[in-house]
């Protein structure tokens, strides 16, 4: 997998463009408030969807979206926090034409539904108070899980009506990648928040500057990992080239494994090392003679023997 660039797509950054003129008309004439705290959490909102933290073994990627969201809504309230979740979430790929309108309507809405209502549990919790009391602290946990349950919830729905994905594969998928989301990076929503407070838009940006380093570094790792990926893959198509009768035949036990794994609730790691085996599986076929692989006919029972002896060799 590799980590996606941001190639020049002139519709995503006129959007980017327009909905910020919005958020700026918005702030002026509705819903009064400091503009730059605004943009900075609607920019920040933009960046993190726009360059999302892939997660290899997950098969899936983690952004920081949803932590601009929650911090709005502690710092600025629950209209603004709905409105960034339903301006400031729309990715690069959302103008690739790969993904439907209604898909992207309906993800806007449900993060924004998502928002609303977690910013009015936790404002109606917190009652004002310091954002470091144990009742502001209640607000943002309870809030936070009813983020989430409304989020997955709608989500879950979406996909099994429009996806065809059984509500058991969504369940699978949410126990890995939604809990890793959530429960990892919603106590950064706090903590940006507290910042942001404190310190004020300039203690945001400082506090991501380090994050934008990790994301530096783990993207090299990740281009280590598809040079490996690909490296045993052409390997594997070196060896099928040999044997005309078994061509894609280790990509198609890759794939088919891997599916059995999903089958049987298999972890992640576990279907990363399933794809692997699956590709790699007749590598001892590298030293068997071209004469004995591409034999018509029956073995001797010296080539039998040669092929036993290469193919199971430690």
């Amino acid at each position: 997998m590799v980590v996606p660039q941001l190639r020049w797509r002139p519709g995503y950054f006129a959007y980017i463009v327009i909905t910020a003129a919005i958020v700026v008309a918005l702030e002026r004439a509705i819903a009064p408030a400091d503009l730059s705290d605004v943009l900075s959490f609607y920019f920040f909102a933009v960046a993190a969807e726009a360059f999302p933290i892939p997660v290899p073994p997950l098969k899936g990627s983690i952004s920081l979206g949803f932590v601009a969201i929650f911090a709005a809504i502690l710092s600025e309230g629950p209209l603004w926090g709905t409105l960034i979740a339903a301006l400031g979430t729309i990715r690069p790929i959302d103008f690739d034409g790969r993904i439907p309108l209604r898909g992207i309507l309906y993800n806007r809405f449900q993060l924004g539904l998502s928002a609303f209502i977690a910013g009015h549990v936790y404002h109606a919790l917190a009652n004002g108070a310091d954002i470091t009391s144990r009742q502001s602290i209640a607000g943002f946990l309870l809030a936070a899980l009813v983020y989430f349950i409304v989020n997955v919830g709608m989500f879950s729905a979406y996909v099994c009506r429009f996806k065809g994905v059984r509500l058991a594969g969504v369940v699978h998928h949410l126990k890995t990648m939604g809990m890793v989301n959530y429960v990892a990076l919603m106590p950064l929503a706090y903590l940006i928040s507290a910042i942001h407070r404190w310190v004020g838009p300039i203690g945001m940006v400082l506090f991501l500057l380090p994050l934008v380093v990790a994301r530096f570094s783990f993207k090299r790792y990740l281009d280590v990992r598809h040079m490996f990926l690909g490296t045993i893959r052409a390997l594997a198509l070196a060896l099928e080239a040999r044997d005309r009768y078994t061509y894609g035949h280790a990509d198609r036990v890759a794939r088919l494994s891997v599916e059995i794994g999903k089958a049987l609730n298999l972890s992640d790691d576990e279907l990363e090392q399933l794809e692997y085996a699956g590709i790699l599986h007749d590598i001892g076929k590298i030293g068997v003679r071209d004469e004995i692989l591409n034999k018509p006919g029956r073995y001797t029972p010296d080539e039998y023997e040669e092929m036993k002896s290469l193919l199971h060799r430690p």
